[in-house]
């Protein structure tokens, strides 16, 4: 039996994980920066950071914008933080749910045993809306986003549930596996679609965490 299936929890990332919207997220932020026109320069290295650090909350990325990277004026730290906000949430509420359920995941859903929930960095009503409309919302018990920081979603499940109850994060970024770390669970990366893949499997090998290309590896790998 693959070493899924032994999980009595299983707490899902979104993007990357269950639907292919990394590259619907970084074209969106970018959208949003280049859209205003207050800002001069560090437009580039904002989409760095953003790219490389994926899955924390888009309120952390846009603070670490401003704070570090974004030159600009005219405008208030607040004003420009509440501007980036409000572009990014319109461009995705057009375009987000657009986004294609990543092949296997829905296999994956119909036959683990175990209670299923989101922990994602998207904003949660967002989220929950998304989840939605591709109906695969009925696949969660729970589907919590931002701001509520990831590690604090994974604590607030496992209080639910139990810690007697043996839990999984199943991720593709390394603020995925940070959280779970953090609540000492099991992470499983998954890298085909992560912004970072050399970077997580390099992590998951260095805290002995197993790591899948993709959905359909559930098939063919098995661990003893």
């Amino acid at each position: 039996m693959h070493q899924l299936y032994k999980y009595d929890i299983y707490i899902f990332d979104c993007d990357g994980v269950i639907l292919d919207s990394n590259k619907l997220k970084i074209l969106a932020m970018k959208d949003a920066l280049e859209s205003i026109e207050n800002i001069k320069d560090g437009i580039d290295s904002s989409i760095e950071y953003f790219t490389n650090n994926f899955g924390l909350s888009r309120y952390h990325h846009v603070n670490e914008f401003s704070s570090k990277f974004l030159s600009y004026y005219g405008l208030s730290k607040i004003e420009l933080e509440k501007t980036i906000l409000n572009n990014y949430a319109d461009f995705l509420d057009k375009h987000y749910v657009k986004s294609e359920v990543i092949a296997g995941f829905e296999q994956i859903a119909s036959t683990v045993n175990g209670l299923m929930y989101v922990a994602s960095g998207s904003e949660q009503n967002q989220l929950r809306r998304v989840l939605e409309k591709k109906n695969i919302s009925i696949c969660f018990k729970g589907i919590f986003g931002s701001p509520t920081k990831k590690y604090e979603i994974i604590r607030n499940v496992l209080d639910e549930v139990g810690e007697n109850k043996k839990a999984v994060m199943i991720g593709d970024s390394i603020a995925d596996l940070d959280a779970a770390k953090a609540n000492h669970i099991d992470f499983i990366g998954i890298s085909d679609y992560s912004n970072t893949p050399d970077l997580l499997r390099e992590k998951c090998t260095l805290y002995g965490y197993r790591v899948i290309n993709n959905w359909h590896e559930i098939g063919t790998k098995v661990y003893g």
